[in-house]
């Protein structure tokens, strides 16, 4: 029930009925990104994803997703008679911004959505007027049975809207970061250096998607096998 009503407000607040009255631009000035994450393989341990944004404007809202690995979960926090998923906004949020997260049945894709009922933008600042990129922040931990490694995780469909309802994305997409997964289980994993060049395969990571370009640091599918790229 509630992907579907984050996927009706997301509706609203990028049509607003009448989609072909607004824009979206591609900006090479807004900058997103998150910060790496580690998190311990125990299911308790609660580590936070941090979600970073600046420009030079101001927007009001954003959407957002990211595919994670499976074995990772989002925290359930009480809140009032409810139990929530744990996101916060940062010290840039209006009173009249609210968001939201949640993890599709895929087990792997977080969806977030943030708005104002007011059209407020958003702070580039905090209290005290100090520049802050932190946007939110949402709390995870990883089942015990996750192998041990660093793993790459994409944000994608980010888009920060503007309080007229034009909106702007990033020049690229996806996003790249890592989550490093300790505490769990070890396997007998080929470890493969920095030098690739003799490598014409492809290579994958553990959720079965291409990686295109040279791969980062992580655990990745190589030639029918599990790699540890350093």
């Amino acid at each position: 029930m509630k992907s579907k009503l984050i996927c009706a407000a997301l509706t609203l607040l990028l049509s607003g009925g009448s989609a072909a009255a607004y824009k979206t631009t591609e900006s090479e000035s807004l900058n997103v990104w998150f910060e790496p994450v580690t998190l311990v393989a125990d299911g308790t341990t609660v580590s936070r994803l941090v979600v970073c944004e600046n420009d030079t404007i101001d927007y009001s809202a954003f959407n957002m997703a990211f595919f994670v690995p499976k074995g990772i979960h989002i925290v359930k926090v009480k809140k009032g008679r409810d139990w929530v998923e744990d996101i916060e906004m940062s010290a840039r949020a209006s009173s009249t911004h609210s968001i939201a997260c949640n993890m599709l049945s895929d087990g792997t894709t977080i969806k977030v959505i943030a708005d104002s009922s007011m059209l407020d933008d958003l702070y580039p600042d905090d209290e005290d007027g100090n520049k802050l990129d932190e946007l939110y922040s949402i709390g995870l931990i990883a089942d015990p049975d996750m192998v041990n490694g660093t793993y790459t995780v994409q944000m994608l469909d980010v888009k920060f809207v503007l309080s007229n309802a034009d909106a702007c994305v990033p020049a690229e997409q996806p996003i790249y970061g890592t989550f490093t997964i300790t505490g769990g289980q070890t396997t007998g994993i080929d470890e493969v250096g920095n030098d690739r060049s003799s490598d014409d395969g492809d290579y994958y990571d553990l959720l079965g998607r291409k990686v295109h370009g040279v791969p980062a640091a992580g655990i990745y599918l190589h030639n029918g096998e599990k790699v540890i790229v350093k």
